[in-house]
C-alpha cells in the first residue's frame, strides 16, 4: 500500500466521485489502461500490446458505448486490493472488486483473455450479470474437443464449433485464426458472417480503449515529469475532463462540441462560479514575438529568475529585446516582472 500512498487518497476521491456522477448503461466492459512512465518505480509494468507499453497498469471499468470511466483499480502486485474469493484467479478476482457495486442491476460485461474463466462467469451469473470474453488456448478445465478443434484452414473457414453448459456457450470460430469466445448471452448461430456472440464481443470491448483514445492528444502532462506522483494526479484530471463532456452530452439540447471547445467553456464556469475576472491575461500587453536566428538564441529572462534555469530559446519581445519562451513565459514576463520593475524604480 505505501508504494502508492503519496496518492491514494487522491486516487480513491476521484474514483468515488466517477462512480457516483453517472448511471452506466447495459453494456460495459473491463481493461487495462497503461499510463506512460519511464522512470524507476516498482509498481511500473510491461504491455507490449499497448499503445504505451511501460508505466502503471490500471484496471478500468467503462461504458462500452461512449468510453466513461466508471472505476478504476491500479495494479499493485500481490497488494493490489481484490476480493478475496476461494476458486476465483487473481484477475476474476479484480473484476468482482470492480463490478462489486453494480452487482445484480443486470449489466452485460465484456472482458478479454486475461480475465476469462468459467468459473467467474457461472459466479457472475449468479449475481445477474451477464458476461462475454475471448479465451485463451491454454485455458483449463475446458473441453478440448472445442478449444483444439482441428479445421482446414481454407475449406472449414467460417464454421463454428460450440458447447454448452446451462447459459454458458463456448465457442471456436476459424476466421484467419481460431476465435476462442465464452458467453453467457447470445447464441453460435450465424448472423452475417460471424456468430452472434462475436458481434456481441465486438460492441462490448471498445470501452476503455475508446476512453484512452478521447483522451489521446489532449493531455495535460508533459512526456517527461520527473515525479511519478505528478504524473498520475495529471491522468486523474484527463480522465475527469473526459468524463464531464460525456455527462454534460447526456444533457437533452447540449450541442456535442469539440474536446477544447467544451475545455474552454468549462474553464470561463469555474471562473464564473469564483467571482473571477475572466479578462484575458495578455489584454495588456501590445509586445509582438520575434524569431530569431539559431546561432542568436538566448536564455529566457523568466525561467532563470523563477527556477534558475538556463533554459535556450528562439524567442524574444521585439520591443523589449528580452528572451523569453513563448506563451507562458511571455505572458508572465509583462504582466508580472515589467510591474514589478516599475515599483522598484
Amino acid at each position: 500500500m505505501y508504494k502508492f500512498g503519496k496518492i491514494r487518497e487522491l486516487f480513491d476521491m476521484f474514483n468515488k466521485n466517477f462512480s457516483t456522477a453517472y448511471n452506466l448503461e447495459r453494456e460495459i466492459s473491463i481493461d487495462e489502461s497503461m499510463l506512460l512512465w519511464k522512470g524507476h518505480h516498482s509498481l511500473q509494468r510491461y504491455i507490449p500490446s499497448k499503445r504505451h507499453r511501460w508505466g502503471f497498469k490500471i484496471y478500468c471499468l467503462a461504458e462500452s458505448r461512449t468510453g466513461y470511466v466508471w472505476s478504476m483499480l491500479v495494479d499493485e502486485g500481490k497488494n493490489t486490493k481484490a476480493a478475496d474469493i476461494v476458486g476465483i484467479q487473481k484477475p476474476g478476482q479484480v473484476v468482482m472488486e470492480l463490478m462489486k457495486p453494480i452487482l445484480g442491476r443486470g449489466h452485460c460485461l465484456g472482458v478479454d483473455n486475461f480475465y476469462t474463466d468459467a468459473s467467474l462467469f457461472e459466479l457472475l451469473l449468479e449475481h445477474k450479470t451477464d458476461c462475454v470474453g475471448t479465451v485463451r488456448k491454454n485455458r483449463r478445465f475446458l473441453p478440448k474437443k472445442i478449444m483444439h478443434t482441428k479445421w482446414k484452414k481454407k475449406e472449414d473457414r467460417g464454421k463454428v464449433n460450440c458447447a454448452y453448459k446451462g447459459r454458458l456457450i463456448l465457442c471456436n470460430y476459424l476466421d484467419k485464426r481460431d476465435v476462442r469466445i465464452m458467453s453467457s448471452v447470445g447464441t453460435g448461430d450465424n448472423v452475417g458472417k460471424k456468430p452472434e456472440v462475436i458481434h456481441i464481443y465486438n460492441k462490448l470491448m471498445p470501452g476503455v480503449d475508446l476512453g484512452d483514445q478521447k483522451r489521446h492528444g489532449s493531455e495535460i502532462a508533459r512526456t517527461r515529469l520527473k515525479r511519478w506522483y505528478k504524473k498520475f494526479f495529471l491522468y486523474l484530471i484527463d480522465i475527469a475532463l473526459v468524463n464531464s463532456q460525456i455527462i454534460a452530452e447526456t444533457i437533452p439540447g447540449q450541442i456535442r462540441t469539440t474536446p477544447s471547445s467544451f475545455r474552454r467553456s468549462l474553464v470561463q464556469t469555474i471562473l464564473q462560479a469564483h467571482n473571477v475576472s475572466n479578462k484575458s491575461f495578455t489584454s495588456n500587453i501590445c509586445c509582438d514575438l520575434e524569431k530569431v536566428e539559431k546561432n542568436n538564441r538566448g536564455n529566457c529572462k523568466v525561467c532563470y529568475q523563477e527556477k534558475k534555469v538556463l533554459r535556450k530559446t528562439y524567442f524574444r519581445c521585439k520591443k523589449c529585446k528580452v528572451f523569453v519562451c513563448p506563451e507562458f513565459c511571455f505572458v508572465k514576463y509583462h504582466n508580472d516582472f515589467i510591474d514589478r520593475d516599475a515599483q522598484i524604480n
